[in-house]
């Protein structure tokens, strides 16, 4: 046991250098990709907004976008039925106010062999007006700062850039477990989204050229997400993805545990179906779990059978991971908090290791619940996943039970 014991420790320090060396390449490509100049000709900008049910920041989310510090720009709002609640309260809402040219889509095409969101973006796009440069897509429970617009679209000053993506971050306010997870998990995952270009759809624009004069939105019409897949189509097109480093969108809505865990499932399947880094995703994931729960469970054992020596080693490699993770998630947030320190939230460092522990179940459980998923659930629609095939089953317009003030209904 003292040999295995000394291999488990051997590769926790490893796995945590490892992990130092992505997040501080991570830092490097937010550096520089901060402060980008404006871009050097009027962009004409269409911001489209997926809508299915009511979120309770949707509000806050049509409102930050009708006070967008940009000129050239129309909102988009696309839904898939008349009776949905939240078209209904985008329709109510942009019909008070004349600040911003709007136009609302009701996709009456959905298409049978992608998700809602997907068929909504093809839908959409397919009815673009032609002096529309760029579109730049945003989620319904996002509150993107007044110039999210303008910094989205001045990286496009370089021709060979034809996406932009911005940064996903979670507010922990609340008492609910599930948003602490949240937003642990999430703050890892930025990494592995800047480092291994996954980009973002809640904060993404992409010029109207690419999607015109490529097939892309024949790979929307056959996809899960329309971010995911957007590194290994642009690489095909020898084109670039710019990360937005300033591009922060917030989210502060709550959700519970058991919401939590289907939405990190859910974000590691987008990267399982389109992403070739999947098989780097699944490794970290199996050998946090690997090294977390095995190094504990091992300490435990050997307490039991009075083997001292590779107790200790195994209980030195657990808490080595732990504060390892305490650290590194730090080091991670230091970027996000130098730009905004309202993004930030203090927390107890009790409940912040019990965050960290309750992350690690929660990853582990989505990472296995991804490997072996047959079917998913998003807004009401079930999927069906096949190695390179989604299709929706069972299509009802949304159905909104409860309206919850601090947290989505659906995930």
């Amino acid at each position: 046991m003292t040999t295995a014991a000394i291999v488990f420790l051997g590769t926790a320090i490893a796995f945590v250098l490892l992990q130092s060396i992505l997040i501080f390449q991570y830092n490097r490509v937010l550096k520089q990709a901060s402060g980008r100049v404006g871009s050097d000709h009027p962009t004409s900008v269409a911001m489209i907004l997926c809508v299915r049910g009511f979120d309770p920041s949707l509000t806050n989310c049509l409102l930050a976008l009708t006070q967008q510090d940009y000129s050239l720009k129309k909102l988009i709002i696309v839904g898939d039925h008349v009776t949905d609640p939240g078209m209904i309260a985008a329709k109510q809402f942009l019909e008070k106010q004349n600040s911003l040219e709007f136009q609302i889509l009701i996709n009456d095409q959905i298409h049978k062999s992608c998700s809602l969101k997907c068929s909504n973006l093809v839908y959409a796009c397919q009815r673009l007006d032609d002096q529309i440069d760029v579109i730049a897509l945003v989620d319904a429970d996002s509150n993107p700062p007044q110039d999210w617009l303008q910094m989205m679209v001045s990286p496009f000053k370089d021709h060979e850039v034809a996406v932009t993506t911005g940064i996903r971050w979670f507010i922990p306010t609340g008492p609910l477990s599930g948003t602490l997870v949240r937003y642990i998990w999430n703050t890892a995952a930025i990494v592995q989204m800047v480092c291994y270009r996954i980009p973002w759809g809640g904060s993404l624009a992409i010029r109207t050229s690419y999607i015109r004069e490529t097939d892309l939105l024949e790979y929307w019409s056959n996809g899960f997400c329309e971010d995911t897949m957007l590194d290994t189509i642009c690489n095909k097109d020898k084109k670039k993805i710019a990360i937005v480093a300033d591009a922060i969108i917030p989210s502060d809505e709550q959700t519970e545990l058991a919401t939590c865990i289907p939405w990190i499932s859910r974000q590691l399947l987008t990267t399982r179906l389109h992403h070739p880094k999947w098989p780097l995703v699944l490794g970290h994931g199996l050998l946090t779990g690997t090294l977390s729960f095995g190094s504990l469970l091992l300490a435990i054992t050997c307490v039991v059978i009075q083997s001292h020596v590779a107790a200790m080693l195994f209980a030195g490699t657990y808490v080595l991971i732990q504060a390892g993770n305490a650290l590194l998630l730090n080091w991670i947030e230091s970027p996000i908090a130098r730009k905004d320190r309202s993004l930030t939230t203090r927390i107890g460092l009790a409940r912040f290791l019990l965050g960290i522990f309750l992350t690690q179940t929660c990853y582990c459980t989505a990472i296995l619940k991804t490997v072996f998923a047959r079917t998913v659930s998003w807004r009401q629609i079930d999927y069906q996943i096949g190695s390179h095939s989604v299709e929706p089953v069972g299509y009802q317009p949304y159905q909104q039970l409860e309206i919850d003030n601090k947290q989505s209904s659906s995930l």
